[in-house]
């Protein structure tokens, strides 16, 4: 019975920290995508060349980054799904 359990809790732990890295990639995926776009359509806006070295929760204070940051959030969300339909 306890090595049950045991198999229980560690199969909730390993699928936790997968879980944990799976959030991580997402945020990092949707950060470089923000990043780009951002850069693209906001290169010559003073204001907004002000973000440069600045973390992303400040950046994300920014209503333009924001935006950006949602939309490359719906088209990550988007291809997965699509990915997903396809298998």
């Amino acid at each position: 019975m306890k090595k049950i359990l045991t198999i229980i809790v560690l199969s909730l732990f390993f699928f936790e920290v997968a879980q944990s890295a799976s959030i991580e990639l997402s945020e990092k995926l949707i950060e470089k995508c923000t990043n780009k776009r951002f850069e693209k359509f906001f290169k010559d806006d003073p204001i907004n060349l002000s973000l440069k070295g600045k973390t992303t929760k400040e950046r994300l204070e920014n209503p333009n980054y924001n935006i950006v940051w949602k939309n490359c959030e719906k088209d990550l969300k988007q291809s997965q799904s699509a990915m997903l339909s396809c298998h």
